[in-house]
């Protein structure tokens, strides 16, 4: 998405009808609100949510973490994570899933 304002971005990332594609464009985003609102929201794709599950803010990555749609193997990834909120929340999402 080709904008210079930030929060139109951040809208589109936090709309509820906004499609996989359109999140997967927003997914690396240079604003860290928007990147979280990818991170956070139900219609992110699991190759998307994997693709973001090394960036640089530990709230992106816990949102990752936490996101139903993860895959399996980036919540194992995450599981190992240095910082122990986003290592828990990793084991907390595999746990509901019946992974862990």
């Amino acid at each position: 998405m080709h904008t210079d304002k930030r929060w139109v971005r951040k809208a589109v990332a936090e709309h509820p009808n906004t499609h996989p594609d359109t999140l997967h464009a927003l997914h690396t985003d240079e604003d860290r609100d928007v990147k979280l609102a990818v991170a956070e929201h139900p219609s992110t794709h699991p190759d998307t949510l994997h693709a973001m599950h090394t960036d640089g803010n530990r709230w992106v990555k816990q949102a990752v973490a936490k996101n139903l749609n993860t895959r399996h193997d980036t919540l194992h990834v995450l599981s190992t994570d240095d910082d122990e909120y986003i290592s828990k929340t990793a084991k907390e999402t595999l746990k509901k899933r019946g992974l862990l």
